[in-house]
This record gives structure tokens, sequence and C-alpha cells, in this order.
């Protein structure tokens, strides 16, 4: 269902433009968005993988809009008009297959890295472990969720593996060092605890927190998977500024 509405704040407009839009093309690509939802490449194997985390249709859903999005949306100029809107859809719906199974692949590669992260944590854990596995598992949980290709920046779905990578690399140093990754989770709680925390008040400070999220993740990498690299520069001292700008 799509409906108009006025908002005061141009951000909060903005993302409500985008979300309306990605619907709206949704519903005239009846016949592709038909297509694509029965032959999502290696679908059974995507739907499988995502079972642990919801129903098949909102991932069939989520996929699609994804695509959506990638292909029309991101990086164009929004329509405005009949017109405009129009004439995006005759220019670009012949290019929603190739967006839709690149995103495929990528969410591939996503659900592949969760579901063997979450095996390998699943059941009983050396007690050295405890703490530093309910740190990942309420990690995980933020990364990937229901509706999360939509809900992700393209930019930071891109990383999402890496991000997954890195926990793979952080587990796989447990055994050996229990005590620096407990130090070095002791650096990232409290920043992780305060975004927890947060309420955004609107769309601007939304944008921040999400932002701040994501430098965050970046954040992890550096402090438990450092033979990865750093695609940011990030540290302790600068997501507290970052903080302190957001809020």
């Amino acid at each position: 269902k799509v409906a108009l509405r006025l908002f005061d704040d141009p951000i909060e407009a903005e993302t409500s433009m985008r979300i309306g839009l990605r619907r709206l093309i949704y519903l005239q690509l009846n016949q592709e968005t038909r297509y694509l939802e029965k032959n999502i490449p290696d679908g059974q194997r995507l739907r499988l993988l995502f079972s642990p985390i919801g129903r098949a249709e909102i991932f069939d859903d989520d996929l699609v809009l994804a695509a959506i999005q990638r292909c029309f949306i991101d990086g164009r100029e929004m329509p405005h008009d009949a017109e405009s809107f129009e004439a995006l859809l005759r220019t670009r719906r012949q290019h929603i297959i190739e967006f839709a199974n690149e995103t495929a692949l990528l969410t591939r590669q996503i659900l592949q890295a969760h579901f063997e992260l979450r095996n390998e944590l699943d059941g009983d854990l050396p007690l050295s472990w405890v703490q530093a596995a309910e740190d990942v598992t309420e990690q995980m949980r933020t990364l990937v969720f229901p509706g999360f290709l939509c809900a992700t920046p393209h930019k930071w779905l891109e990383r999402m593996p890496r991000f997954l990578k890195a926990i793979g690399i952080r587990v796989a140093k447990l055994d050996a060092n229990p005590d620096k990754d407990r130090m070095r989770r002791s650096e990232i709680e409290p920043l992780f605890e305060r975004l927890r925390n947060a309420i955004p008040r609107d769309a601007r400070h939304a944008q921040a927190l999400d932002n701040y999220k994501w430098k965050l993740e970046e954040l992890r990498v550096s402090l438990f998977a450092q033979e990865l690299g750093s695609l940011e520069k990030v540290s302790v001292k600068r997501l507290d500024r970052l903080w302190d700008q957001t809020c």
C-alpha cells in the first residue's frame, strides 16, 4: 500500500520517499517481481540459511526490494511526477534481473558465513568462550535480521562478509588468548551499549546513529581481526568524538 504524506523534516521526507518509491516500483514491476520471487538464484538454499532468522516470504520480499533499490534508486535523482517515474521504469527495468542476481550472490556470502558462525556458537561452549560468544551473538543480531538487505546501506552491505569473517577470526583466537579478547571486549562494550540504548530523536539523528553503528563494526575489525586491515580510520577515541557529535 502506497499513500501520500507531508513531512516537516526534509531527511525524514526523503527517507519515506525512497521507501514509498521502492514499493511503488515493486507494484509496477508485477511480472518481473513475480518472476524474481520464483527464480531467485539458489533461492531454496538462501531461504534455508535464512530460516533461523525469519520467514521465507519476508526474505523474498526483502531481496527483491533491495534489488529494486540498487537498480532504480541508489545514486539517481528521484522522480517527482508521473512522467519522470515512467521514464525511470522504462530505462531501468531491463536491468532488474542483473541487480537481483548480484544481490542474491552477495546475500549467499552473508548468510553462509552467518550460518557457519551460528553453528560454531551453538551448544556447549568452553567457559572461557561464554562472554565473548554472548557479545558476538548480539553483534550478529544487529547485522542480519528480517529486512536487513533493505535496511543496510549498500556500502555497508558489501562489507558484511568482511565483518562476519572478522567474527570468525575472533572466535578462532578464543582458545589461545581469551584474556586478550576480554581486554578488547572491555573497550568495545561501552561503545556498543550506548548505541543499543540510544533512541533516535528524528531522521537526521537516526542517520547519525546508523553511521556510528558501521564505524563501530570497523572498530571491531581493527580490534579483533587486525589481519584484515581497516577500511576506515577508527579508534575508541575517534568513536567517542563521533558519539559526542552524534548526540
